[in-house]
């Protein structure tokens, strides 16, 4: 009775002094009286009762209660006044247990609580949005990558096939060449057997190399891009995902920087006390 009695006040009575009800606060000064003239009475009781007990059977409580009014501070053993001691002594400890287990204002403590799980509910939704964001930032910036070398490859490519095109004209060029060559070669053997074979003088024409009809081979153009204005292209592509990318991280620096200042205006702040 003495520590829940003392636990009780300290949780539900005394505290009510701090409300900003006046009427509550009233509450709270008369339930501080009550708890020390309770605490009193009481361990004073048990006090008186130890120096009455022992030389009795019965009876002892209606003793005691004509000594409490008659003398109540009138103690014959020291080891009552310290049984009365060590009565106050855990009263006050279990009331300011009870005073103590949450926020000395009245119902401040489930408000603090429920703040707290809003918090945690707040943090775990900020996380989750902040990861979705930064998915979604890699995930644009890993399209930019790869459009980006997407367009080199491909500028490569068509560098390599004007290259290629180019090659195979120089090349049926040389073939051309290298027949008229060996035709010229071929002659030679021929009119130096029949310059060897002859009674009479070898035609003039004997004389002239042969000379083949070439095919002039040329790449169609037709609609085709000049190879200067890809490049300018591909470039102008390459600044436009460049500025695409960095606008992406500007943008989630800003959405964090969005959030702390949302952060820093919820910040938690010390309970107050009373308040």
């Amino acid at each position: 009775m003495n520590i829940a009695t003392a636990w009780f006040f300290g949780r539900l009575g005394v505290p009510e002094i701090g409300h900003k009800s006046k009427f509550r606060a009233f509450v709270g000064i008369n339930s501080l009286v009550i708890y020390f003239a309770f605490t009193v009475v009481l361990n004073l009781a048990l006090a008186h009762y130890r120096d009455v007990a022992e030389g009795l059977t019965t009876g002892g409580g209606l003793i005691v209660m004509e000594r409490l009014l008659a003398r109540p501070f009138h103690l014959d053993d020291i080891m009552s006044w310290i049984l009365f001691g060590v009565g106050a002594a855990f009263s006050l400890i279990a009331f300011l247990d009870g005073f103590f287990w949450t926020d000395p204002y009245p119902q401040y403590g489930a408000v603090q609580r429920r703040l707290e799980k809003r918090r945690v509910v707040y943090a775990e939704t900020k996380k989750k949005l902040v990861d979705d964001l930064n998915d979604v930032r890699e995930n644009y910036c890993d399209q930019i990558d790869e459009i980006s070398r997407d367009l080199s490859d491909r500028r490569g490519e068509f560098d390599a096939i004007l290259s290629h095109r180019s090659r195979l004209v120089r090349l049926f060029d040389q073939h051309q060449s290298h027949l008229e060559v060996s035709c010229n070669s071929l002659l030679n053997i021929y009119r130096e057997a029949n310059r060897r074979a002859r009674s009479n003088r070898a035609p003039k024409r004997f004389s002239s190399p042969y000379k083949i009809d070439r095919v002039q081979v040329a790449a169609n153009v037709e609609g085709e891009r000049r190879p200067e204005e890809i490049r300018r292209w591909v470039a102008d592509a390459h600044e436009m995902l460049s500025h695409e990318n960095k606008t992406i991280h500007e943008e989630f620096e800003t959405a964090l920087e969005n959030y702390e200042q949302l952060d820093d205006l919820i910040k938690p702040s010390g309970a107050p006390n009373g308040s």
